[in-house]
């Protein structure tokens, strides 16, 4: 699934966080300390909270219903991915993978 994003700033957290997963899964049996895989799950919980507030704003405000969707699709995305990277073994970058869209 991909997130629908034009924020620079959000996009440069998911290229973050993507640059981490890539690396948690290249550093599987050198450090057993998960920094990358917390730095993964923290980005994309702060992601989670900022769609959810946006959706909020986004309703608070009338707009267009399309643009409520997406960020409710970002934030179920963002959810997702929790849970993807919660289960991995470290053995692909599963979350990279899933928010490019395979």
């Amino acid at each position: 699934m991909k997130l629908k994003e034009n924020d620079e700033h959000r996009n440069e957290i998911i290229a973050h966080l993507k640059r981490n997963c890539l690396l948690c899964t290249a550093r599987k049996g050198i450090d057993y300390r998960d920094r990358e895989k917390e730095s993964v799950l923290a980005d994309l919980a702060e992601l989670k909270k900022g769609y959810e507030f946006l959706y909020d704003q986004y309703r608070k405000e009338n707009r267009s219903g399309e643009e409520i969707q997406a960020m409710l699709h970002n934030k179920r995305v963002c959810m997702d991915a929790i849970e993807v990277c919660q289960k991995c073994e470290r053995e692909l970058e599963k979350v990279s993978r899933f928010l490019s869209g395979y």
